[in-house]
């Protein structure tokens, strides 16, 4: 029961009214306080506040209202008049209050406190809000709450701020320029503003449902970013800020909006591809390499004043690549955060990727790089590296997995609606050349109406994409460059070692990406160039003639590299080689001469490489190699040394050149291939195509073991997917990767893939794809094996026990090795060459492994067996491939080296100085096209050649069936003839191993084929029948030959087999007197012998011996009388002849 009177309520009511009162007094004065730390304008009694809580500049825009909470709402409205008031303030330093002691500095500064714009004042508006103390004993929450309502309004405030001058600067300038708010924002990621991040997130977090506002907010921020971008170098010190910048727009949802929503995001539909480089904010980024911009030009970035040791090139080299590494990391990052930030950002990632290699799908068409510059219009190939890197780093995850990637993305050619993971739109795909064709009366794949794919399927196939465009594109560029180095250095032998070092000098510091230290001549004593005059006739004059052949062919091949800009080369400043000491010149050679080479017949140039430099011992290019069809054997790149000593003489006194001063020359580094080959890119490649390797071998896997059709989802694959993996293998065969990590796990799939898919025509169409697979599978043997450069991968235990190599290995090698000579392409010879000569290093391999021989064996058998139908056996087709190649490569090498021989003995006899100019270019053009000729065919013949006598040693049957054994006999014959017989004379060159000819290796291994042949009846037989060039004194020559080689055991051998075949010459003898005057219808048409088994061909009613026509249909499936198409099943036995020709010979005994 209460028994509280009413006076006492009343009384109590009273006491809490004045608490109220008292309460409602403080939380005003303290809420007041705030406002005016915040604001800086005065809504209490400054002087009140005690020192470390008040401000010592406020500026006094009217009396402020200092009232209670009782309508807190609509009193908190009015101090924002208030402060709208003060924000429009032309002068406020006319306004300004300064007390005698109080908060100065940072937020609370004179400058911050009399800020006029209105961005940058509510922006330390904001940060002082933030720094304000959330509640306090007086205000509980309250304050806390209106704290929020306060930066809200301030974001608010500064929204419609940024975006009305941001209006304006457009609507009056039609520019982009650089605004309060985006310095704000920069000094924020540099740390250097008291602003808070939060404001700045808070901004857009303002309009983040609409996006057109959105943009207008930051817009300006990545307007300037996209000008810092395209600034950088790789060693700016910018990069990192950019990088800031991006990791703020990707790490919230609101800015990755505004990023990706941006003008500065995507180019304009109109604009060409090489606008992703320009006109986009990653660009810049994108775009930060040690490759030149043009191709055979250094790419600028890297400078040194003194001549660089061994040590410091390699340190500057590992440098570079540290630096690009770490920008590849970062764009890593940014192009992760915006993909895991939002569907929105995902699907704005996708687009850009898609639209940048639409525009760019031009640099698929650069064929050669070095002819023409790179299009204006396209981006560059180190934008594409680095973006191929960052592709292969957002792909890891798929890495080494079964993959469930669906390949009829690959005939998607519209925008799928996206649901939950599903993006679009897709990489066209549609114009590329398929992997193969559909069977006949299979419908071609198709994609059905509605179907999405998720992003592992848009990440596979974009990554793709961009390998084709970026690391192919540039790996191809780097091969055309080592390759001219390489013809280069050839066509230079034979000029003096002056012009010859000097050029390799010049021409390394173009392909290695060199800059000269200084445009200027200066006095240097490391360098000395004195003037001298020679007579007309010293000794050098004849080779530096300008009818010299490293003229008109460095005319031809040197044009490209090095008409580019040369300012103030010490040696090259002009055609008639005048150099002057004016820094002003900028000359551009454009002509159709080398200047060198133009007047190499007015100068000779002495050169001597210090010794500071070891050119073959260079850490980059240390074991760069290079295979030509030129020139298959490979040969690594030199270096120049960084000083040299040059004599310049002048052999007619009346040459304009005149030098008077000294200068110096100091080449730098880092190579444009720092970028190429670092290790983790050439280690996600290879982990990358594997990957597609396994995926490409789950598709096809049902079909192994059975004999239906090709599956339609292959036939949906791009042949690009493959042969881009093959290249990537070419480019791994040039370079000593000896560093690649980790590569045992790949070797299992990449086995399996190569044997299913290398020899069979129905899963790859294109028979130069299948090829390259060759030169994959050639890397992986284990090291010493082969004629290139090491190999990458130890892959001997993976070859002893992959049961699917063990028991398809040989046969895939052995059909690719003959579809490469039916491509109908023009340059189908000369390709054919350089991909057998992997062939025959993996043939060479897997011969000796005892697994293997169970399959060769098969296929022996199978040649022997014959023929059924209108297939030859593989084998057989296989040895006369052989046979083809090495005929016409120890033809054309023997003949050539004749032909080198005769120009030489020209030039050392009397007569040569005798001849005229006209004269003497016409030898001397001939001798450097016989020359080059030599080089290639003298080393494919020891190849193919080696390769014989090794697969003779246990395999002879299927070489002495009656369609081979007679064409291998006359071939034998020939080429032995001419090395041990009186032709021999004709061959010895001066240099020999110039021209890639070993007369004694060749002998050796040529004599083994008779010798592992030797016990077979046939081939003794057939030897004798070769009339042109058999005799018993050839293998009596060949004794001796090897008598003086001190190869006893084979002289004995061959003494041996010269006496089997003495008995079949001497019973040839006798047959061939019995059988003369032979009536004409007995003998075969083409050979005119006499027929054993005559058969009618049917579409030209011809009859042939079946030996002879079947041993051009080995080469040739057509007629030979009207190239109708034959095979051997269609040859009709011609019963009637062949009887009367028994009967004749029968009569004949």
């Amino acid at each position: 029961m209460d028994t509280t009177t009413p006076f006492q309520k009343l009384f109590e009511l009273r006491e809490d009214i004045d608490r109220n009162r008292e309460w409602n007094a403080r939380v005003t004065k303290e809420i007041n306080a705030a406002l005016t730390r915040i604001f800086l304008v005065p809504f209490c009694d400054v002087a009140d506040l005690p020192s470390t809580a008040r401000p010592k500049y406020v500026v006094a825009v009217e009396p402020a209202s200092t009232a209670g909470l009782e309508a807190s709402r609509e009193l908190l409205a009015t101090k924002y008049q208030v402060v709208l008031k003060r924000m429009q303030l032309w002068r406020p330093q006319e306004h300004l209050w300064e007390g005698h002691s109080g908060m100065s500095g940072g937020l609370f500064a004179k400058d911050v406190a009399i800020l006029v714009d209105k961005v940058p004042y509510l922006s330390f508006c904001y940060g002082r809000a933030a720094a304000e103390p959330a509640t306090c004993k007086v205000t509980g929450d309250l304050k806390a709450a209106i704290l929020r309502q306060v930066k809200e309004k301030i974001v608010e405030w500064a929204c419609e701020a940024i975006i009305a001058k941001h209006q304006l600067l457009l609507r009056f300038t039609n520019q982009q320029i650089k605004s309060e708010f985006s310095e704000l924002f920069f000094q924020m990621v540099m740390s250097e503003s008291p602003v808070p991040r939060q404001f700045f997130i808070d901004v857009g977090q303002r309009h983040s449902d609409d996006v057109t506002k959105l943009v207008l907010v930051y817009e300006p921020v990545l307007g300037h970013l996209l000008q810092l971008s395209q600034a950088l170098k790789l060693d700016s010190q910018n990069i990192s800020l950019c990088f800031s910048v991006l990791d703020f727009f990707t790490s919230h949802e609101a800015t990755g909006k505004a990023l990706i929503s941006s003008a500065f995001w995507r180019p304009a539909s109109h604009a060409p591809g090489s606008a992703f480089e320009s006109q986009c904010v990653l660009g810049g980024l994108l775009r930060l390499s040690s490759v030149s911009a043009t191709l055979m030009q250094p790419s600028g970035q890297f400078y040194s004043d003194h001549d660089l040791t061994n040590m410091e090139i390699a340190t500057q080299f590992q440098v570079v690549q540290g630096s690009i590494q770490q920008v590849v990391e970062r764009l890593s990052q940014v192009f992760k955060n915006l993909l895991r930030l939002s569907p929105v950002t995902k699907r704005g990632v996708v687009e850009w990727l898609v639209d940048c290699f639409h525009r760019n799908s031009g640099r698929t068409k650069m064929i050669n790089l070095l002819s023409a510059p790179s299009s204006p219009s396209l981006t560059s190939d180190g934008f594409f590296l680095n973006l191929s890197w960052v592709m292969l780093r957002l792909s890891e995850p798929l890495m080494g997995k079964a993959l469930a990637i669906d390949p009829l993305y690959c005939v998607a050619t519209t925008l799928q609606a996206s649901e939950g993971d599903s993006v679009g739109p897709f990489v066209d795909f549609t114009k590329e050349t398929r992997l193969a064709n559909a069977s006949e009366g299979v419908a071609k794949p198709a994609m059905a109406s509605g179907t999405t794919f998720n992003f592992k399927n848009h990440c596979f196939f974009l990554t793709h994409r961009c390998l084709s465009l970026g690391m192919t594109q540039a790996l191809n560029a780097f091969e055309q460059v080592l390759r001219a180095y390489s013809q280069a250095r050839e066509q230079m032998a034979d000029l003096p070692l002056a012009v010859n070092s000097l050029q390799i000098r010049m021409l390394t510091s173009q392909i290695l990406g060199f800059k000269h230290t200084s445009h200027t001549i200066t006095p240097s004593s490391s360098t000395h160039i004195t003037h001298h005059t020679l007579s007309p006739h010293h000794p050098h004059t004849h080779h530096s003639s300008p009818h010299h052949p490293a003229h008109t062919s460095l005319i031809t091949h040197y044009h490209p590299i090095i008409h580019t800009h040369i300012t103030h080369h010490p040696i090259i400043q002009h055609t008639s080689l005048t150099i002057t000491p004016s820094s002003s010149t900028h000359i551009t050679h454009h002509t159709h001469t080398h200047p060198i080479i133009q007047h190499a017949h007015h100068s000779s140039l002495t050169i001597t490489p210090s010794s500071s430099t070891h050119i073959t011992h260079h850490p980059i290019i240390q074991h760069t190699h290079h295979s030509s069809p030129h020139h298959p054997a490979h040969t690594s790149l030199i270096t120049p040394s960084s000083s040299t000593h040059i004599t310049h003489h002048t052999l007619s006194p009346h040459h304009p050149a005149h030098i008077t001063h000294h200068t110096l020359l100091t080449l730098t580094f880092p190579p444009p291939q720092a970028h190429a080959t670092h290790v983790e890119l050439l280690n996600l490649c290879l982990s990358f195509y594997t990957t597609t390797a396994q995926w490409l071998v789950q598709l096809v896997t049902p079909l192994l073991d059975s004999a239906q059709e090709v599956p339609v989802q292959l036939v949906a694959v791009p042949e690009c997917l493959v042969e881009n993996m093959a290249d990537f293998a070419m480019f791994l065969r040039q370079k000593d990767t000896g560093t690649l990590e980790n590569i045992g796990v790949h070797m299992n799939h990449l086995i399996t893939f190569i044997t299913v898919f290398m020899g069979n025509s129905k899963l790859i169409s294109n028979p130069h794809v299948r090829a390259k697979l060759a030169l994959l599978l050639s890397l992986m043997l284990p090291s010493g094996q082969g004629t290139g450069a090491q190999a990458t991968l130890s892959g001997e235990d993976f070859f002893y026990s992959h049961d699917v190599a063990k028991g398809h290995l040989i046969e895939a090698l052995l059909k690719v090795f003959i579809d490469i000579e039916f491509t109908g392409q023009s340059f189908q010879f000369e390709n054919k060459f350089r991909y057998r000569i992997p062939m025959y290093d993996i043939l060479e391999y897997l011969w000796n492994i005892p697994t293997y021989r169970p399959s060769i064996e098969l296929l022996s058998e199978q040649a022997v067996k014959g023929y059924e139908g209108s297939e030859i056996p593989l084998f057989l087709r296989f040895i006369n491939m052989m046979l083809n190649d090495a005929t016409v490569q120890l033809d054309e090498g023997l003949q050539n080296l004749a032909k080198v021989k005769e120009v030489e003995d020209m030039q050392s006899s009397e007569q040569w100085p005798t001849l005229s100019n006209e004269e003497r270019r016409a030898h001397l053009d001939r001798l450097n096209e016989a020359s080059m000729m030599a080089k290639n065919r003298n080393f494919l013949a020891m190849r193919t050649v080696r390769a014989l006598a090794m697969i003779t040693m246990d395999t002879r049957r299927p070489f002495v069936v009656s369609t081979l054994v007679d064409r291998l006999a006359s071939m034998l014959n020939y080429v032995l003839q001419h090395l041990v017989g009186p032709k021999r004379n004709e061959l010895k060159v001066k240099d020999l191993q110039r021209y890639n000819f070993n007369p004694k290796e060749l002998t050796r291994s040529l004599v083994c084929v008779y010798l592992n042949l030797g016990h077979e009846q046939a081939f003794c037989e057939a030897l004798p029948r070769d009339q042109r060039s058999f005799s018993m004194d050839l293998l009596h020559q060949a004794e001796q030959v090897l008598r003086a080689l001190h190869e006893d055991d084979m002289v004995a051998e061959l003494r041996h087999l010269a006496q089997r075949v003495q008995k079949c010459c001497d019973a040839m003898k006798m047959e061939e007197e019995r059988y003369e005057e032979a009536p004409e219808e007995f003998l075969d048409p083409l050979m005119s012998t006499l027929m054993s088994d005559p058969v009618v061909l049917p579409t030209s009613g011809v009859s042939m011996d079946r030996v002879n026509i079947v041993r051009h249909l080995l080469s040739d499936m057509s007629d030979p009388f009207n190239r109708q198409p034959l095979t051997p099943d269609m040859l009709v036995p011609n019963t009637d002849l062949r009887k009367k020709i028994e009967e004749w010979k029968a009569n004949r005994k």
